[in-house]
């Protein structure tokens, strides 16, 4: 008889963060609770603590920080991680300029249901940002998006 699979891989560390959080609980522990569950291998937890020292919540700004966190939580399949270490990228506001690099996330977190990230798929597609300029598949990505608004 085999074990059953670790579900766990820090839910209850993050969702203890959360609850924390919303009742407006004590900093310290909140971001304590992320970073025991960031270490179980939650993705939302690396997104977490990547915001926070972004947007100077919790913790102070730290652009390093920051980014190792973003890489984190997007090598974990976090959608929303992957569109924001896009337009780092794309910016190169904390971390190096790369069109390139800002065109594959983007593209991976479009793949995953990010609104936001086909947008940006869209964009450099008729650019030609990142990517060699493709009116065809601008074409049919700007599609996607349409259909999407449609279906809500």
């Amino acid at each position: 008889m085999t074990a059953p699979p670790a579900a766990n891989h820090g839910d209850a560390e993050y969702q203890a963060a959360l609850t924390l959080a919303e009742a407006a609980g004590d900093p310290a522990r909140i971001v304590a609770l992320l970073h025991a569950a960031s270490a179980a291998g939650s993705g939302d937890a690396a997104y977490a603590l990547a915001s926070s020292y972004l947007h100077d919540t919790y913790l102070a700004e730290d652009a390093e920080q920051a980014l190792a966190f973003l890489r984190l939580a997007t090598e974990r399949g976090h959608p929303a991680a992957m569109y924001d270490l896009g337009s780092a990228y794309a910016e190169g506001a904390i971390a190096p300029g790369d069109d390139s690099a800002a065109f594959d996330l983007f593209f991976q977190a479009a793949l995953l249901g990010d609104r936001d990230a086909l947008e940006e798929v869209v964009r450099c597609l008729y650019h030609g940002t990142g990517i060699r300029r493709n009116m065809r598949l601008y074409e049919l990505a700007a599609d996607m998006l349409d259909l999407r608004d449609r279906d809500g």
